[in-house]
């Protein structure tokens, strides 16, 4: 059986264009063959008071590597790097502000979709 599903590019190449992500709703997209090594989407959420907060990144990768990283003022940068598929999280002390995520395709070779949501909630594996 297959699916097929349609992804708009709702990406930013650079931090200053980044795409808001809301608490609870989902982002997905993808690397491609075509794309180049180390081609990065940006994504921005905002905290609206002091708190903990998850972030889920879940990838369904062909091949090779993608790199998260999940950045702020005044906040020790959180990274992570998935190979292959599964599901990772990132759980956070955050200050009320704006922060932000950068996903990059690690190499040449690196492929496949992966989808982000974030809550106040702490979730783990």
């Amino acid at each position: 059986m297959y699916v097929d599903t349609v992804y708009k590019n709702s990406y930013a190449v650079t931090k200053a264009k980044a795409k808001l992500l809301t608490q609870g709703k989902k982002k997905s997209n993808l690397f491609t063959d075509a794309d180049k090594a180390k081609k990065t989407h940006y994504y921005k959420f905002k905290v609206s008071k002091n708190g903990k907060i998850s972030m889920k990144l879940t990838t369904k990768n062909n091949s090779g590597r993608i790199k998260a990283a999940v950045y702020g003022k005044g906040m020790k940068t959180k990274k992570k790097t998935m190979e292959y598929s599964g599901t990772h999280y990132f759980n956070c002390k955050l200050k009320k502000g704006t922060y932000y995520i950068k996903v990059t395709k690690d190499t040449k070779k690196s492929t496949g979709l992966y989808s982000l949501t974030y809550s106040d909630k702490t979730e783990s594996r």
